[in-house]
C-alpha cells in the first residue's frame, strides 16, 4: 500500500512538473495520462477502502458496547 500511494505523490509530482514547464500545456497528452491515471488509482483506492469497510462491518457489529 505505501509503494502505492508513494506512486501516486509521485504522479502529481511529475504533472506538477510538466505543468510548470513553459512547452507543456494541461492539454498535453502526458498530463492528461497521468491526471487519468491518478483517477483510476483513486478509485481504487475507494473500492479498497469500501472493502475493508464492509470487511470489519460484522467484527463491530458484534461488538457490545
Amino acid at each position: 500500500m505505501k509503494n502505492y500511494l508513494e506512486a501516486i505523490d509521485q504522479l502529481r509530482r511529475n504533472i506538477r512538473f510538466f505543468g510548470n514547464k513553459k512547452g507543456f500545456k494541461n492539454d498535453d497528452g502526458v498530463v492528461i495520462r497521468a491526471n487519468n491515471l491518478i483517477s483510476e488509482a483513486i478509485s481504487k483506492l475507494e473500492d479498497e477502502f469500501k472493502r475493508l469497510l464492509s470487511s470489519y462491518r460484522f467484527v463491530f457489529n458484534v461488538v457490545d458496547f
